[in-house]
């Protein structure tokens, strides 16, 4: 076995302890509601109420105490780490976020660039690479530029996976058990990476100054999407992504729909898919229909569930979103307009999956007042279109250093659903 995956017996040990604190989590009466609450929004049942989640971070005081590691070995460490971290935001935040009685190993796959790397210019007054930057536009002329780019090509690293997979189950699989969970992509929307080559100005002005250029770069990326995905499926390497994966902007997968296939193989047609396109957020719905949506609907069709839209306000396209293949749940952002989705939900009978504005909880005051309206807006929107729905605080970073607002979030959150619900 490769060092670098070897457990040593002391760290066995902190990571048997480890998981069998895990268990008790992921088996407790708590969480086995969250997972029904799910299942129920995802079969269109009666839900008690909305599930609400909460991305949580990370602050001083629970590295030095939840989140402190004790293992020696930096992948026994980084295994020791995810489960410290999940069952901290279990214990901190009183939400609905699931632990599935599972340790998921994502399979190991690497894969070539594009021919360009894409060039970003971060400020000059700020450490690090969070925040904003500037994108520097590699494809600057389409003509003579795009012969330039070249489709990835894709490798499986099966025996480090192998080998990873191995490690864990001899240490501590007979509490935990280890499983295959591949995660290879968050989004499988285009424009983010488009515009990380052409820029976001560029973007827009192509779609009246090179119309025909601007189609070429959405399909030969469209294209490349499509052979990842397919490569994926020809190889074996997709895993079910129907409990507590990560699914779209901030949901969970639980749903009894999938998988489809009764043969043991995982397909396309067995698993959700993000796709959103937020950077257009300023393109209008005539030139979203025309230079994105065709390619997106073309990675759409290939897919069981599809989850749409991130930070975008989908109501100013939802005449032509609604027709998307496979649309499951829709991405309610912070500007959308909620009366609006709640009777498009209703129509479509797609799951409404609610974005507050994460400056709500966010600012030096925490307006309680102003929070509670929020979420009474989207519970009564739920209630009364009859429509299962979610509410997902995402995107939050500081909290102005009161680290309790996430909880009193999802208290409040809970306790105004009870009240509607």
């Amino acid at each position: 076995m490769n060092d670098k995956y070897n457990i040593s017996a002391h760290d066995a040990e902190v990571l048997r302890k480890l998981s069998a604190r895990y268990m008790d989590v992921a088996t407790s009466e708590r969480n086995l509601k969250n997972i029904a609450r799910f299942y129920a929004m995802d079969d269109g049942e009666k839900q008690d109420r909305p599930a609400i989640l909460v991305e949580n971070v990370i602050d001083e005081k629970r590295r030095e105490t939840d989140l402190k590691c004790f293992c020696e070995g930096d992948f026994a460490r980084g295994i020791e780490f995810g489960m410290r971290l999940k069952i901290s935001d279990f214990n901190t935040v009183y939400d609905d976020n699931p632990l599935d009685p599972y340790y998921d190993i994502r399979p190991y796959t690497s894969s070539t660039g594009y021919g360009l790397d894409a060039q970003k210019t971060n400020p000059t007054d700020r450490e690090g690479t969070n925040g904003a930057y500037h994108i520097d536009s590699v494809i600057k002329d389409i003509e003579k530029d795009f012969p330039k780019l070249t489709h990835r090509e894709f490798t499986n690293h099966s025996d480090d996976t192998e080998q990873m997979f191995t490690a864990c189950d001899k240490a501590f699989g007979d509490i935990l058990k280890p499983r295959l969970r591949g995660y290879y992509y968050w989004t499988l929307g285009l424009t983010n990476t488009v515009i990380n080559f052409i820029g976001l100005e560029e973007l827009m002005l192509y779609m009246y100054e090179e119309p025909e250029g601007l189609h070429k770069i959405m399909d030969f990326f469209c294209t490349d999407f499509l052979n990842h995905v397919s490569w994926l499926e020809e190889n074996n390497l997709y895993t079910p992504n129907n409990e507590g994966d990560y699914t779209g902007s901030g949901s969970r997968g639980y749903t009894r729909a999938l998988p489809k296939s009764t043969d043991g193989k995982i397909r396309t047609t067995d698993l959700w898919c993000l796709i959103e396109s937020q950077e257009t957020v300023g393109v209008g719905p005539d030139k979203y229909a025309e230079f994105i949506y065709p390619y997106e609907a073309k990675i759409a069709e290939r897919f069981g569930s599809v989850y749409y839209g991130c930070c975008e306000p989908v109501h100013t396209r939802w005449e032509i979103l609604k027709n998307m293949p496979n649309l499951k749940r829709v991405s309610v952002s912070p500007w959308c307009d909620e009366e609006f989705m709640g009777k498009a939900c209703k129509e479509s009978k797609v799951v409404y999956s609610r974005k507050p504005n994460p400056t709500l909880v966010s600012t030096q005051h925490f307006d309680e007042k102003a929070i509670a309206d929020d979420i009474r807006l989207t519970a009564e929107v739920i209630k009364k279109n009859n429509i299962a729905g979610e509410i997902i605080m995402k995107d939050v970073h500081t909290v102005n250093g009161e680290y309790d607002r996430l909880d009193r979030w999802a208290r409040m959150a809970e306790g105004i659903f009870n009240e509607i619900f």
